[in-house]
């Protein structure tokens, strides 16, 4: 191999496209570069044209009034003439929908549709081509736009809301529009041309897998499969879906809504012949551009990325069990029915058996971000340690999250509740004497999950972590052990004090000293003596005598 110069050096460029403008079946190279405003605000940008000759290029630039050089992407044929065109929505000046193609001159010329739009693709419309435009009102339209004229009335017009054009596709034999809106919700429209009818055969739903993975570290990917299928026709995937003429080996009819792999951080390169496909693998970041080319971003090292090259037929075929993984997990233990596991300071680990090269995302405490992205070996074996986060919160609660995607895109998605044990379960108990019994009650409460034993018996917790049972205990005060252990060995220890048949500290002394002190007065009362005056008689003539003192 050899490095062979073909053209002059440049400072930078902002974009990259490799378009074959005039139809001849060999492409040209297009550089796209920002101007800073010389005193206007037209924000123009350079193009630069790169003819091949067969031996080097052949440049000519060209200043464009279209706003900022980093946002040109492919329009397609829209204006009927051999080749394709470019399109720009500059983020600098107004941003509105401009046309770039090659002029009879040999030179890149530029058109105004002169609207404001959100995204836009060429169409085949009845008899000819045009272009399909989201406005930025959210308003769908199919215009025909010949080269040299203006955009004509619209042919057919729908409210769309936000959205983007993922491009055209045939099904069953007719041509479709197929339209992402909005990107929160996650919808596909796949509407007819150039009418924008709604398709007989409903809504495009996502797989049970790519569904799942919309909270996970990774997403399934959507957009266009770059190159199309093995015989060249455009072909969009959607969450496990895939819109398109492509023939699964068996078949022998294009599947208008074929269920494939979710893709799940996966992103198609294109078909490598027609029985294999070459994917690139990476935990996040901004996707691939397409194969034509697209904004050229600064370098960043990216030590997680794989390229794979992988049967087509793999991909072709949806997960199983809807791509639920759930391999066996060491140390954590069952808390409960509902599947939630407890563990300790250090997590758990899960061994993984899956094709070598098998990308795993570990999520991080936020599910859909992924803070670790490890590679299945050669031997097809992994243990996948799973970490709790990093918070201060005592003993937290959370759900951990991995996603396994293979070498063919093939996805699934591994999810637990757990719950970190790290201190002594809460533990509070009580007891009571039921009057003349030789047995006492002890109750108390604390977790549904731990295990509590009384006076060394093991007993009952509801799912509110109560529990109750009876002791036998002597008329006089003894010693009631209680504890509650969970399942990671954490105990917490209670001591309560019990007597049988008659516990005096739970009568009720407040009356009793109230009915005391009533019969002890009564008794007084009864007890004091009392005095009755001598009675007088009517004879009686005695006289008080006087006392002198002596």
């Amino acid at each position: 191999m050899r490095l062979l110069s073909v053209a002059a050096t440049a400072a930078s460029v902002d974009a990259a496209w490799v378009i074959d403008l005039d139809g001849d079946g060999t492409d040209e190279l297009v550089l796209s570069r920002s101007v800073p405003p010389l005193g206007d605000t037209s924000y123009p940008l350079d193009a630069y044209l790169h003819r091949w000759t067969g031996s080097s290029f052949e440049v000519t630039s060209t200043r464009l009034p279209a706003g900022s050089g980093d946002t040109p992407f492919l329009l397609g044929d829209t204006d009927g003439r051999p080749g394709d065109e470019l399109g720009i929505i500059a983020t600098l000046g107004r941003p509105e929908l401009h046309r770039v193609s090659l002029h009879p001159d040999g030179t890149l010329g530029i058109e105004d549709a002169g609207l404001v739009a959100q995204s836009a693709t060429a169409v085949p419309l009845d008899g000819g081509v045009g272009i399909a435009v989201i406005t930025s009102a959210g308003d769908l339209a199919v215009h025909p736009w010949p080269f040299g004229a203006g955009l004509e009335e619209p042919v057919a017009e729908r409210v769309i809301g936000d959205g983007t054009l993922l491009g055209s596709v045939e099904i069953d034999g007719t041509p479709r529009l197929v339209v992402r809106q909005p990107a929160t919700a996650d919808r596909l429209h796949v509407l007819g041309l150039p009418d924008l009818a709604p398709p007989r055969f409903g809504a495009v739903t996502r797989t049970p897998t790519a569904a799942a993975f919309l909270s996970g570290p990774v997403a399934p990917y959507v957009g266009p499969l770059p190159g199309g299928d093995a015989q060249g026709r455009p072909a969009i995937i959607f969450s496990g879906r895939l819109l398109s003429g492509i023939e699964r080996p068996e078949a022998t009819l294009p599947v208008p809504e074929q269920a494939i792999a979710a893709l799940a951080g996966a992103h198609p390169i294109g078909l490598v012949g027609r029985e294999s496909i070459a994917l690139f693998h990476a935990a996040g970041g901004p996707p691939l551009p397409g194969p034509f080319g697209g904004r050229l971003d600064p370098p960043r090292a990216q030590p997680d990325a794989m390229v794979s090259v992988a049967p087509l037929s793999l991909m072709l075929e949806p997960e199983r069990d809807g791509g639920i993984l759930e391999p066996p997990i060491q140390g954590a233990v069952a808390l409960d029915e509902r599947g939630t596991i407890a563990v300790g300071r250090s997590g758990f680990a899960f061994t993984l058996s899956a094709p070598p090269g098998s990308r795993v995302h570990v999520a991080g405490s936020d599910p859909s971000v992924p803070a670790a992205v490890l590679g299945v070996p050669d031997g097809g074996s992994l243990v996948v340690p799973m970490p709790p986060p990093s918070v201060t919160t005592p003993e937290p609660r959370y759900r951990a999250v991995v996603g396994v995607t293979t070498p063919a895109g093939r996805s699934y998605l591994g999810t637990w509740e757990v719950r970190v044990l790290t201190e002594a379960p809460p533990l509070a108990a009580s007891v009571r004497t039921p009057f003349g019994s030789g047995a006492v009650e002890v109750s108390g409460v604390s977790t549904r999950y731990a295990g509590v034993r009384v006076d060394g018996r093991e007993v009952a917790v509801d799912v509110d972590g109560r529990f109750s049972t009876l002791v036998a205990a002597p008329p006089w005060p003894s010693q009631i052990t209680i504890t509650a252990v969970d399942p990671l060995g954490n105990e917490a220890r209670a001591t309560v004090t019990a007597i049988g048949w008659v516990d005096y500290r739970q009568l009720p002394w407040v009356p009793i000293a109230v009915a005391l002190v009533g019969a002890a007065a009564v008794l007084l009362a009864l007890r004091v003596p009392r005095t009755r005056p001598v009675p007088r008689r009517a004879d009686d003539d005695a006289i008080l005598e006087e006392l002198e003192p002596d």
